[in-house]
């Protein structure tokens, strides 16, 4: 059964107007060192106030820093960059019940990575990199899919520039995993992925897609939603270039539940305040149905603006859920979700704790109790 032994979260700041540490990548202390790197899933998202598309400034990477237990790592590529990046970021921490393998490549080209064999029916992966280039192209995006059990393909749509990929592969014991590859066509504004039916209220989809070609503006860009117990649908603006996804349906087969939406921030807004029915934050996690990509929709059509693009999610109360962008313009589309219910490490423990001295205490009050009726009895 998969078990939580910490959820971690927060924010780094990576600034513009300077270079190296804290400009073109920032080092994030965790709370407390993690058991072990094959026990943690890391998710983040992020919004860059560039007003432009230039990937060197926008795309981001993250991952833990080397081999460390403590550490996370944010990096582009600009080392003299002069936008800022806000990253809020997540680290899940299994006690048991899942197995997450982690990985870097520096190649250019799309690429087939040996991972260490998985069930296929139980595992997912997601990617993210940065790399060289002065506007988006389709060197710019990246899917990241499983093609057998010991087999990770990262696929991109032309050869990169000088990126850094980092990869992660979860397998996940207690779910049943359905994958589906397609693609947005040329002139379309949305294309429908089918599953088998599954429970909604114990499902969530993660996407990833790689470009076509070259964009226009981020409206040609698309966001991924669970829209029925069989289908996804990813959805966007503008139909310029196609999209080639990779799309994995979750169904949790534990005591895990998940809800879900989509928000709009309009223009005159940077965020919007989205009201959740309660979770236990301890035990919850939030995440996009994509990658930083994937997620969002924008109207963003009078040239390419990351600032208006991009946002990060976060949640900020057992009740609320913030999604923030950078700048106020245009209208950011997207999809979240939920999920939440892990049994707990640390709680269940101390609930074992808590109620073995229950029941100490009351096996010493029947026993002081039978004493003094004892002692009744002989009087």
């Amino acid at each position: 059964m998969a078990e939580i032994a910490n959820i971690y979260s927060g924010f780094a700041t990576i600034n513009g107007g300077g270079s190296g540490a804290g400009f073109e990548y920032i080092d994030v202390s965790l709370p407390a060192a993690v058991s072990a790197q094959n026990k943690c899933e890391i998710i983040f998202d992020y919004y860059c106030n560039f007003s432009g598309d230039d990937p060197n400034e926008v795309n981001l990477n993250g991952g833990f820093n080397g081999a460390s237990t403590s550490q996370l790592r944010f990096r582009r590529y600009n080392t003299s960059p002069t936008s800022t990046i806000i990253v809020s970021w997540r680290v899940i921490e299994y006690a048991s019940g899942v197995t997450v393998q982690h990985g870097i490549s520096n190649t250019t080209t799309t690429e087939n990575i040996t991972v260490s064999s998985v069930n296929l029916s139980k595992s997912w992966s997601r990617q993210s990199f940065y790399n060289a280039g002065s506007a988006y192209g389709n060197d710019d995006s990246m899917s990241s899919e499983l093609t057998t059990a010991t087999n990770l393909l990262l696929t991109v749509g032309s050869g990169q520039s000088g990126p850094e990929r980092r990869w992660q592969v979860v397998e996940y014991d207690n779910c049943t995993v359905q994958k589906v590859t397609g693609s947005v066509g040329t002139g379309s504004t949305s294309a429908t992925v089918t599953f088998s039916s599954v429970d909604m209220s114990k499902s969530l989809v993660k996407g990833e897609y790689s470009l076509g070609g070259s964009p226009g503006g981020f409206d040609e860009f698309a966001k991924l939603t669970l829209t029925s117990a069989t289908q996804a649908t990813w959805s966007r603006v503008s139909t310029g270039i196609a999209l080639n996804h990779v799309t994995y349906l979750i169904e949790f087969t534990d005591n895990i539940a998940v809800t879900r939406g989509t928000t709009s921030i309009t223009p005159g807004n940077t965020l919007d305040l989205i009201s959740i029915s309660a979770v236990d934050v301890s035990r919850t996690y939030l995440c996009g149905a994509g990658d930083y990509i994937g997620a969002m929709q924008s109207s963003d059509n009078a040239g390419m603006v990351a600032s208006g693009s991009f946002c990060y999610l976060l949640l900020s109360t057992a009740t609320e859920i913030y999604a923030v962008r950078g700048n106020n313009t245009d209208t950011t589309s997207v999809s979240w979700q939920c999920s939440n219910g892990w049994v707990n490490l640390s709680q269940l423990r101390s609930f074992i704790r808590s109620g073995i001295k229950s029941v100490i205490k009351l096996a010493i009050n029947k026993s002081n109790l039978q004493k003094e009726k004892q002692k009744c009895l002989n009087k």
